[in-house]
């Protein structure tokens, strides 16, 4: 299927701004048309170079409005999980181990955590007479409790919600991407335009925000 039937699928099943990838490209024949007319083209005179421009500029501002705001409700689902895992002790804040380490460290030598009944050696030094992370991980998850059932539900009900979210989220911003991307090739492959420049989709969309949610729910 090609790329123009593909966005408007999305399109047309969905209420979300996209990029408008059929109206460009209709824009670009017409600046085309309009260059035959007067024999050269001049990209900063003719109108539908203008139109274009405005049109594309208009598009990734609503797309990337979209994204921050579908990205803020996510945000917000995460941080919520997080705080849930951390009371849950299945992670630990970097103060959290601090605190542990400076406990370990004034309750004499440090122990090494256990595994199965085993005690094991730190993974790796923290320091001349300084457990490790990994150590003070180990210690931490070895003296944990069974974790209430309600508390660990609740974390799976939010990680179901916020890892489809994410999905989703993922899958508007790359075929919008790709959409700009592909209008602006064309752009410059019938124009032969190459001096204008346009935005920089990818960080626009893929933005660090993004990039970090997606990290967070992989982990």
């Amino acid at each position: 299927m090609r790329f123009g039937k593909t966005l408007a699928l999305h399109a047309t099943s969905s209420s979300h701004p996209y990029v408008s990838y059929k109206q460009l490209k209709r824009l670009i024949k017409l600046s085309a048309e309009e260059a035959s007319k007067t024999g050269a083209f001049d990209g900063d005179t003719n109108p539908a170079v203008a139109e274009f421009t405005r049109i594309l500029q208009s598009d990734l501002t609503n797309v990337v409005g979209l994204i921050a705001t579908r990205l803020t409700a996510l945000e917000s689902l995460l941080a919520e999980a997080q705080l849930t895992a951390i009371l849950l002790g299945l992670i630990y804040t970097p103060g959290q181990l601090d605190r542990a380490r400076n406990k370990l460290l004034g309750a004499g030598p440090v122990p090494s955590p256990t595994v199965n009944g085993t005690r094991t050696a730190g993974s790796s030094s923290g320091g001349k007479g300084r457990p490790s992370r990994d150590t003070i991980v180990g210690i931490l998850s070895s003296a944990s409790v069974d974790s209430p059932s309600p508390a660990v539900s609740d974390l799976v009900m939010k990680m179901n919600k916020a890892i489809p979210a994410l999905n989703d989220l993922m899958a508007y911003t790359e075929v919008n991407l790709a959409g700009f991307r592909k209008i602006t090739k064309k752009y410059y492959k019938k124009t032969a335009d190459t001096d204008r420049q346009f935005p920089g989709f990818r960080n626009a969309l893929l933005n660090s925000k993004l990039q970090q949610a997606y990290v967070t729910c992989c982990r």
